[in-house]
């Protein structure tokens, strides 16, 4: 009995129907397209709004950035902090100060909450009262070559970095370093970077 070898195209016909929209059980389409306008914002008209532009510092313990080196230490109620920096400066340009301050805080005028903060902040002139607006950069005239910030705290409390250019945004994570941890009875955050190159508004530590 010899074996059919032959191959062979088997070809067949298959009906399709065109879809539709999905329409829900009373007929309607479940989805549609709707074209809309999104208005922008002008940041100039609303910045006064943000909590940073009218930060009272009265209360901060601070001091100017006048020399290649500056330093401050602050204690209070079991809560250390402890700036370091080294700059060069040329020309004229917005302050910088080490601040730092802890206790009870007042939010939109009727919330409070015990903060700790810790850092460098700019500012439009020597007065501490400046510190409350936002700095007129017309150029880059203090080079960071070293920042440490560290803090230890008797608190249980959530702690995190806080960074901000003078555009605005978030320091690029690759340019500093954020440690937070528990040794024994303590909690111990540092704070470093070795080169800011570019104008910026806080650099600081943050527990709420």
């Amino acid at each position: 009995m010899s074996r059919d070898t032959t191959t062979r195209l088997l070809i067949s016909a298959v009906n399709t129907k065109q879809r539709g929209t999905p329409l829900s059980h009373s007929g309607t389409p479940l989805s549609h397209s709707e074209k809309i306008t999104i208005t922008g914002v002008n940041f100039q008209e609303h910045k006064l709004d943000i909590d940073f532009f009218h930060y009272n510092l009265e209360n901060f313990t601070s001091t100017v950035i006048s020399g290649p080196d500056t330093n401050l230490e602050y204690y209070n109620e079991g809560f250390r902090c402890k700036i370091s920096v080294q700059v060069s400066i040329t020309g004229d340009g917005p302050t910088y100060r080490l601040v730092s301050w802890s206790g009870l805080r007042t939010y939109a005028g009727d919330k409070t909450a015990y903060v700790e903060f810790c850092g460098v902040i700019a500012c439009p002139d020597t007065q501490l009262s400046s510190c409350g607006y936002e700095p007129n950069f017309l150029s880059h005239h203090v080079q960071f070559s070293q920042i440490s910030i560290r803090s230890v705290s008797k608190k249980s409390l959530f702690s995190y970095p806080i960074t901000l250019t003078d555009g605005l945004l978030s320091f690029p994570a690759k340019l500093f370093s954020f440690i937070s941890g528990k040794r024994i009875e303590e909690f111990h955050t540092n704070l470093t970077s070795n080169d800011i190159s570019f104008n910026f508004i806080t650099f600081a530590i943050g527990r709420v």
